[in-house]
């Protein structure tokens, strides 16, 4: 029970007076089963056949790579991170299909057969991501805690959090009023014993950097350590994605958490256009461009921005990858290189990572020209001259780093986006990439691949 092949729907929704099933027109059926997908009744695993959470009756499997109780400690070399949801309520029947569903684009893409049932039950699921470790999630329906654990070589956190977003985001879509909260395991022993002591999220949150008291055991514990986080809004957060060595998994968690919750908090640029760019002058350094008193040609790509394998865009036989082109300005060129130089560091750290180019396709295609625009825009903030003029006294500050309070990338990329909307055809704006509403109730600009994990087109037939 639980694994629906799409072939038997033409039985299943047939008319049927003993089921009280009127019948459904074929061409409606493929509709219905993309409404299970939106709504997180089912989820797709390939072309052929769905799961559905709900119908799912089997207790624990016994072949799960690992639980929180075998081994009761992660290996050596591997973190853990720690969440509980405690509902204060009669636990809402639905509560774990929904979030096994809403959680699936977290998955590890696999085999076209799908992961059939090896990693769901009853009361919860075990979820492998490609890059942020794997996850173990359990409703314990007698203390009505929904509990998760993350395990992962170097950061946990960020797979954690991504799952308490999807959790918040499906309580507030179906259950407005279940009274819930999360709170924090101690990591303390007791007696021998795990402490049984809990610290509410966001106490946690407010008092990050320093140490808390645990009532149970009576120890004091590092905030930092039970949220397996940092500050992803501060100063910390960029120091860490500076210091950190390339070819590290890390690497690409940090900057993923750098990219999606500091460069806009508002959302008001990732509304309006792709966030993810590289961008180079079509001359051979920025020194040159900002000699020029006309106007100068810069070669721009759009990123797909999915979290475990952000990429340049991949050509087909029927859409070639364009590298669009903008005109500006010396001007233009200072007053943009704040975002440019932000974006920089961020992309060094994702580039070793994923090879320049869509981990499904062919790695490293595009490994040397990503290479080389990074080199260019790694060197803008260093070729605006101090004393330029007739630039605006905001936009030599910019050039040479603002404080961070201001967020002169965020404004930076304004400016770029100004021009890109104004003259890049609409048809052809922004390649193949699309803004996506994740289940973590965010917004990501994705091609079509990944655009389709997150929210699956409707089949053309289910026969």
């Amino acid at each position: 029970p639980g694994l629906l092949e799409h072939a038997r729907l033409k039985a299943i929704w047939a008319k049927n007076e003993k089921r009280g099933c009127p019948g459904y027109a074929k061409h409606l059926r493929p509709f219905f089963l993309w409404l299970m997908w939106k709504f997180d009744i089912a989820y797709k695993q390939s072309e052929e056949s769905s799961l559905v959470p709900e119908l799912i009756q089997r207790n624990q499997p016994n072949q799960l790579r690992w639980t929180p109780t075998k081994p009761a400690t992660p290996p050596a070399g591997m973190l853990e991170a720690k969440l509980v949801c405690r509902i204060k309520q009669a636990v809402p029947p639905g509560i774990v299909p929904v979030l096994t569903a809403a959680t699936h684009p977290l998955r590890r893409v696999r085999t076209p057969n799908g992961d059939k049932l090896d990693a769901n039950w009853r009361t919860g699921f075990f979820l492998d991501s490609a890059l942020r470790g794997s996850a173990f999630v359990e409703l314990d329906e007698r203390l009505r805690e929904l509990r998760m654990v993350v395990r992962d070589r170097d950061y946990p956190a960020d797979l954690i959090a991504q799952i308490r977003k999807t959790l918040s985001t499906s309580i507030e879509e179906r259950w407005k009023n279940l009274d819930f909260d999360f709170a924090v395991p101690c990591i303390n022993p007791k007696n021998g014993k795990p402490c049984p002591g809990r610290f509410k999220f966001e106490f946690l949150e407010a008092r990050a950097g320093t140490k808390v008291p645990c009532e149970e055991c009576g120890n004091d514990v590092e905030v930092n350590t039970l949220l397996d986080g940092f500050d992803a809004t501060g100063d910390e957060a960029r120091r860490m994605l500076k210091e950190i060595a390339n070819g590290q998994r890390s690497v690409l968690s940090v900057a993923m958490r750098l990219y999606r919750d500091t460069l806009d908090p508002a959302r008001h640029e990732v509304m309006r256009a792709p966030c993810m760019l590289t961008i180079a002058p079509e001359a051979s350094s920025w020194v040159e461009v900002i000699k020029r008193a006309t106007e100068a040609r810069f070669r721009v790509q759009c990123w797909c921005e999915h979290p475990d394998g952000p990429h340049r865009d991949v050509p087909t036989p029927s859409r070639q990858t364009v590298e669009h082109v903008l005109i500006g300005s010396k001007e233009w060129v200072a007053s943009i290189a704040p975002y440019v130089s932000w974006a920089s560091g961020l992309f060094k750290a994702i580039v070793p990572m994923v090879g320049g180019a869509v981990q499904h396709g062919a790695a490293g295609i595009f490994r040397k020209e990503t290479v080389e625009q990074l080199d260019l825009m790694g060197q803008l903030a260093h070729s605006i001259p101090t004393d330029e003029v007739g630039l605006p006294s905001s936009v030599k500050e910019g050039a040479k780093g603002a404080p961070s309070g201001n967020r002169p990338e965020i404004e930076a990329l304004g400016r770029i986006h100004d021009v890109m909307l104004k003259h890049w055809p609409e048809g052809k704006r922004w390649g193949g990439l699309r803004p996506v509403l994740t289940k973590t109730g965010q917004t990501l600009w994705l091609c079509k691949q990944h655009a389709d994990m997150q929210t699956p087109p409707v089949l053309e037939s289910l026969d």
